[in-house]
């Protein structure tokens, strides 16, 4: 089994409702995280209250050659520093 660990920083940036339901609209925050330790890289991402049309989604979310990865990930937040577990 193999394991990765590391610390990340996150930038949380509200959006305007620009995503909508029944006319109305919906919070919506902008992600941008930075890893490093054994991971190193970007990733960006949004907070919805949605869901994509694949059941269980998220795991439809790998690509440029990550297809292949899968696990679990474990985030920790001690001190205001965040860190993850894969």
């Amino acid at each position: 089994m193999m394991r990765a660990s590391g610390t990340f920083t996150v930038k949380l940036t509200p959006r305007a409702g620009d995503a909508y339901v029944d006319g109305k609209s919906l919070g919506r925050l902008t992600i941008d995280k930075v890893f490093e330790g054994d991971l190193s890289g970007t990733s960006v991402g949004q907070m919805l209250s949605a869901m994509s049309a694949v059941n269980g989604s998220a795991p439809d979310s790998r690509t440029d050659g990550l297809e292949w990865l899968h696990g679990h990930m474990q985030i920790i937040i001690e001190g205001g520093v965040h860190s993850y577990v894969f």
